[in-house]
C-alpha cells in the first residue's frame, strides 16, 4: 500500500530540505527583478529625450518591473492611446518595439504611419508598495509548486 502526500506536505520537505537551492533561486529572481526595472527606467528616459534607443525591453521585463502600460502617439494624427502588455497574447519574450506594427493607427488606414512609442508606466490602479524580496520568493514558490504539480501527474 502506497501514501501519498499533498502538495502542501510535498512543498515542505522540499524546502527543508533544499532551502540553499530556494535561497540561491530567490537571490537569482531579485537580481532579475531589479536589472528589469533598471533596463524599463534607463529605455524610458533616453525615449523621453530623444536619444537613439540601444535596446528595447521584453514585455516579460516591462511586466516584471511593474511598469505593463505601454503608451504610443500616431505621429500623423497626433491620437494617443495605451495597451495593457499583461492582456496581449504576445510572447513574453519578444520585444515591445515588436508591437509598433499592430498599434498603427487605424484612422490613418490605408497609409498609416507606424506608432510612435512614448514610454512604460505602471498601472494607475496598483498602487501597492513594490516589496522586491516578497515579488522573488512568490515567484519561486509558485514555480516550485508548478514543479510539485507537474511530478505529480506523471506518476
Amino acid at each position: 500500500m502506497s501514501h501519498t502526500l499533498s502538495d502542501q506536505q510535498r512543498e515542505r520537505r522540499d524546502a527543508d530540505v533544499n532551502q540553499a537551492e530556494i535561497a540561491r533561486l530567490e537571490e537569482a529572481v531579485r537580481e532579475d527583478l531589479e536589472l528589469a526595472g533598471n533596463l524599463v527606467e534607463v529605455w524610458n528616459s533616453r525615449l523621453a529625450a530623444g536619444r537613439e534607443l540601444f535596446f528595447s525591453p521584453t514585455i516579460r521585463a516591462a511586466i516584471l518591473a511593474h511598469t505593463p502600460i505601454l503608451a504610443f502617439v500616431c505621429p500623423a494624427c497626433q491620437v494617443t492611446g495605451s495597451v495593457d502588455l499583461r492582456k496581449l497574447d504576445r510572447h513574453p519574450r519578444a520585444s515591445i518595439t515588436s508591437l509598433i506594427p499592430s498599434l498603427s493607427c487605424q484612422r490613418c488606414v490605408p497609409n498609416a504611419p507606424f506608432a510612435k512609442l512614448t514610454g512604460l508606466r505602471g498601472d494607475p490602479e496598483d498602487r501597492q508598495e513594490r516589496n522586491i524580496h516578497w515579488e522573488a520568493h512568490a515567484i519561486v514558490q509558485a514555480a516550485r509548486s508548478a514543479t510539485i504539480r507537474r511530478q505529480r501527474d506523471q506518476e
